[in-house]
């Protein structure tokens, strides 16, 4: 046994070993030490290979990995370009088909070469063929017939082939001598038409004295054959059609689609599809107001995703609802909630997309949108503006020239409820008019629901501005400055309303702002209402004058009759709608309107007027829009409400165009008319609109400082807000004729009756009553003792009479109107 004792500093050192040990052992120890680093080293060298190879594996997968990555791109790119390119070739296939690509021109040109030099050859060819000689009929009627040569006239169209006898030398003078061995055998020459031929071929013959027997037979040809030949006898148009049929059938063939797609993709539909799950969808939290809308909506909704919610007591989904109301009152945004809110698919298509000016594409259209919808149904179909497909048809009696339209919509009807299975398909409209629409798209089955959707009230506006609020940045509130603008925007759609918001913010900008102000939206609802400024345009002293004059008496006008009006502004700045001032009043909210209201109306709209006439003593062309106005009131008034008591309580207008709103367009009777009830509702129109205009210009006598007090503040500042005008009618007198009727009104009449002033009326009273027919308890008051009438009385005595009478009876305000109009003379006689 041994030990050994060794230590290792560095590989080149030997171990040191004790003078023990033999040297045999020694070299034996050496032999086998280098033997094992070796084998190490080779260890550590196969190691290192291995993992090299690992790595170099790994780098070839992450490239195989990579390079299938990028073939997948490459393939979704080729896949996408091409469609792209299929999309693009397919456009360009339908909108330009008869243009010539690049590399059929050289094809195309040779093809016009060889037309040309065919054309040319055939030309030639027949010139050299032709050797009949052409006269006229003057030369064979003096040179040739006489000859009694002619074996026979061939007439074929409009040309006459005259064929000679045999060894027959006739020559016309016309033509040259011919020769001995070839002499002229046929001629030729054209008729304008064959009755005039006719008719002259028998007079020359009755005139040269030709029997009957001698006379020239005729031949005609067949018009078929001749069709047929004179056509093949022109090969340049067989050879142009060929050509134009290789050219089309070349240009077409280059596409990768197959040619019938082209041709027969205009008679597919392209809805705007809307899937479930897709991003940025309208909801109905977008949607303000419309409460009601919304809730017959949402029913629909669930009937498509609750189906056996509903047939489990045998209910059925309505077929569809039509939604109806005035322009920008959200029909279209509330089609839109119902694509975000149903999990269903929503195809969305316009009305007009069906008229097209190819005969049947409409159908096919229709029929195209229904199959694609019943493969993704349950589904929604929304058809906006449908008014333009779905108009009522045309009677028997006449072609109305819209068969087309009329096709697409039978069309329409049959998809709706036909024999098909249309169940899990819901089908909404859009329209504002629905009074042209047929009558069988509106029946149960159909459209089974009309959806109104009106011009939003009070509440609903101020829901609209929170949200359009919401996205601008505003220097007050959101609640506080919605509250504001909805009362100020009566009348106004969710798209006015969508609008104002916008130009406020424009104007923000405009002047360098970072929020939007109260003002900026006033300023917005000022150009939307009236337009812009004219800046260019300058207005002398006297214009100033005379438009704040008209501007001052609707104000006054309109505050003396209601002590509730409001008027936000006045100006006489022009703007671009051709208007020189305008007064802006906010009408009241009501659903209905009174006699007393209608004739308020317009005696505020002839204030202006009344305040020229009243202030310089003549009129202008200024009153012509309030004219128009007045005028259209009127007949309403008469017409359509019934409130006139000569004409009576009748309507002459269409009962589906019957409107509360007096801002319509004037009116169309639907009922014969006869001539003395025209005569008679121009009259009383006329008595009506006269005393509106006699009351208006009474009010401004009245009040005439008040009217040179706000002329003079609107020509110095040229607008006036609501703030200042407040301060400036508080100057106006509180009593007024309608403050005095609406207060004697409450007031119990005293039905006591002057013995005096009895006896003093009672001839008159007496008569006047019989004569206008009026059933009234008539309360006379007392006159001054000062009053003395004789004859005509004077116009302060008919006034005073007037007032004092109509302070004590107020329910004889009408007699006393028509009381002054009396002729008092003839009476007293």
């Amino acid at each position: 046994m041994f030990s050994l004792t060794y230590s290792l500093p560095n590989h080149h050192s030997l171990p040191k070993i004790t003078s023990l040990v033999p040297q045999s052992h020694i070299r034996f120890f050496n032999s086998t030490y280098k033997k094992s680093k070796k084998q190490e080293q080779k260890e550590d060298e196969k190691k290192e290979q291995e993992k090299k190879i690992i790595k170099e594996n790994k780098k070839d997968h992450d490239q195989e990995k990579i390079k299938e990555k990028e073939k997948k791109h490459q393939y979704q790119d080729q896949d996408q370009s091409q469609d792209q390119d299929q999309e693009k070739e397919q456009e360009t296939n339908q909108s330009n088909w008869w243009k010539f690509r690049p590399k059929f021109l050289k094809i195309t040109m040779a093809l016009v070469l060889a037309e040309t030099s065919f054309y040319g050859l055939y030309k030639l060819y027949k010139a050299q063929k032709r050797d009949v000689p052409q006269i006229s009929w003057q030369v064979f009627r003096s040179d040739v017939l006489p000859t009694n040569k002619v074996e026979k006239l061939t007439v074929q169209g409009k040309s006459v082939t005259v064929i000679m006898k045999p060894k027959s030398n006739v020559c016309p003078k016309t033509l040259p001598l011919p020769d001995e061995n070839k002499p002229y055998t046929h001629f030729c020459f054209v008729i304008p038409n064959l009755e005039y031929f006719e008719k002259r071929l028998e007079i020359a013959e009755n005139q040269l004295g030709i029997s009957i027997d001698d006379r020239t037979p005729v031949l005609y040809s067949m018009h078929e054959l001749e069709s047929t030949s004179t056509f093949f006898e022109r090969p340049e148009i067989i050879v142009m059609l060929v050509s134009i049929f290789i050219i089309v059938y070349l240009n077409n063939s280059s596409s990768k689609k197959p040619r019938s797609s082209n041709y027969f993709s205009a008679l597919r539909s392209k809805p705007n599809v809307v899937q479930p799950n897709s991003e940025k969808l309208v909801t109905f939290a977008d949607v303000a107001g419309l409460d009601e809308a919304k809730q017959e909506i949402k029913e629909l909704v669930d009937f498509l995703n609750n189906p056996q919610k509903y047939s489990r007591i045998g209910a059925k989904i309505p077929h569809g609802a039509l939604l109806v109301g005035p322009p920008g009152t959200g029909k279209t945004l509330l089609a839109k909630a119902v694509a975000g809110e149903a999990n269903v698919p929503f195809f969305s298509i316009s009305g007009s997309e069906f008229v097209e000016m190819w005969v049947g594409v409409g159908a096919a259209r229709v029929r195209d949108l229904f199959k694609k919808a019943k493969e993704n149904k349950p589904a929604i179909i929304f058809i906006d503006e449908i008014d333009a497909v779905g108009r009522k048809r045309s009677d028997g009696n006449h072609d109305s020239g819209s068969s087309e339209r009329e096709t697409t919509l039978n069309q329409l009807l049959v998809e709706l409820d036909g024999f098909g299975d249309h169940e899990g398909i819901l089908v909404l409209a859009g329209t504002n008019r629905p009074d042209i629409l047929d009558k069988a798209l509106l029946r149960p089955g159909r459209f089974d629901r009309q959806v109104q959707i009106p011009l939003p009230d009070l509440s609903s506006r101020e829901e609209i501005f929170k949200i359009h609020l919401r996205k601008v940045k505003l220097e007050d509130s959101v609640n506080a400055i919605a509250k504001q603008l909805c009362r100020v925007t009566s009348g106004f759609s969710g798209a006015d309303i969508a609008n104002v918001c916008n130009e406020s913010a424009l104007i923000a900008i405009r002047n360098g702002k970072e929020v939007i102000t109260i003002k900026h939206f006033l300023k917005a609802i000022d150009r939307i209402v009236c337009g812009l400024k004219k800046k260019s345009k300058v207005l002398s002293e006297d214009e100033k004058q005379l438009i704040a004059t008209h501007e001052s008496g609707h104000v006054v006008v309109a505050n003396y009759l209601d002590d509730k009006n409001e008027t936000l502004k006045v100006s006489i700045i022009p703007r671009s709608s051709n208007t020189l001032g305008y007064a802006w009043q906010i009408p009241k909210e009501i659903s209905y309107k009174t006699q007393q209201d209608l004739k308020d109306m317009m005696c505020i709209a002839l204030g202006g007027r009344a305040a020229e006439e009243t202030c310089f003593g003549q009129i202008s062309t200024l009153a012509l829009d309030d004219l128009s106005k007045v005028t259209n009131l009127a007949y309403h008034y008469v017409t359509m409400y019934g409130m006139n008591k000569k004409i009576g309580n009748v309507c002459y207008h269409n009962f589906q165009r019957i409107s509360w709103f007096v801002d319509e367009s004037p009116y169309r009777n639907s009922f014969p008319l006869s001539t003395d009830l025209s005569s008679a509702i121009d009259i009383e129109v006329h008595s009506i609109i006269e005393e509106a205009y006699e009351r208006a210009k009474t009010i401004v006598e009245e009040e005439q400082e008040c009217v040179h007090l706000i002329t003079k503040n609107l020509v110095e500042k040229e607008v006036l807000e609501k703030s200042e005008l407040k301060l400036l009618i508080k100057k106006l007198k509180k009593y007024s004729n309608h403050d005095i009727t609406k207060k004697q009104n409450n007031f119990q009449q005293d039905n006591q009756n002057s013995e005096n002033n009895q006896q003093l009326f009672s001839k008159g009273c007496n008569v006047f009553v019989k004569n206008n027919a009026v059933s009234t308890s008539i309360t006379t008051p007392t006159l001054p003792s000062s009053s003395s009438i004789t004859g005509r009385p004077s116009k302060n005595i008919k006034k005073n009479f007037s007032s004092f009478f109509f302070s004590n009876s107020p329910s004889l305000y009408n007699f006393i109107q028509n009381f002054n109009n009396f002729n008092w003379k003839k009476m007293l006689n």
